[in-house]
């Protein structure tokens, strides 16, 4: 399911300890401590939230840092979990054989290989993942693909479009 939005807008709509994984690459310029304060209600204790971004550090109140992965481009890999709160899953060491950076028109999906790693190392079969900047909906895709329920918010309406279309060819293709 997409909502569409702004997700500081949305997320105090969300039951607060019903999101089991965050995956996301939030746009420059986003205020990333208001983010992750509303992010950090929702997730759950033992739950992962994974940001894709920018060298910036995160130094966010309530998160640790487990690990950041320097992904190419510029762009880090954090996963993050709540303070004093180990994560259910210990992800795996990430293999970055190859670019997995994809930039397609005016818009910059985030790697398919990225978001698998992030699904299959801190996610069961059913755990609902968020995606609160989910834009053309990779994060969905992958989520469908592994038997992973997803929650994604975009505030554009044509890229919810292309999300909804871009996950429907997917269970498509899974199912048949």
């Amino acid at each position: 399911m997409i909502h569409t939005g702004d997700c500081l807008d949305i997320l105090p709509r969300v039951r607060a300890d019903s999101i089991d994984a965050v995956i996301t690459s939030p746009p420059f310029g986003m205020p990333l401590d208001r983010v992750l304060r509303a992010v950090r209600r929702v997730l759950v204790d033992e739950g992962t939230c994974w940001l894709l971004l920018d060298g910036t550090p995160v130094l966010a109140e309530g998160w640790t840092v487990g690990n950041v992965t320097d992904v190419g481009h510029h762009e880090r890999l954090h996963r993050l979990h709540p303070t004093d709160q180990p994560p259910r899953y210990v992800a795996a060491p990430l293999d970055l054989t190859r670019d997995h950076r994809v930039v397609c028109d005016r818009f910059a999906p985030m790697p398919e290989a990225l978001v698998t790693h992030c699904v299959t190392t801190s996610t069961c079969l059913g755990d609902l993942v968020l995606d609160p900047f989910c834009g053309i909906g990779t994060t969905g895709r992958i989520c469908s693909e592994w038997g992973r329920s997803f929650l994604g918010i975009e505030i554009d309406p044509l890229r919810v479009a292309l999300a909804e279309a871009y996950i429907a060819r997917s269970v498509a293709r899974v199912v048949v």
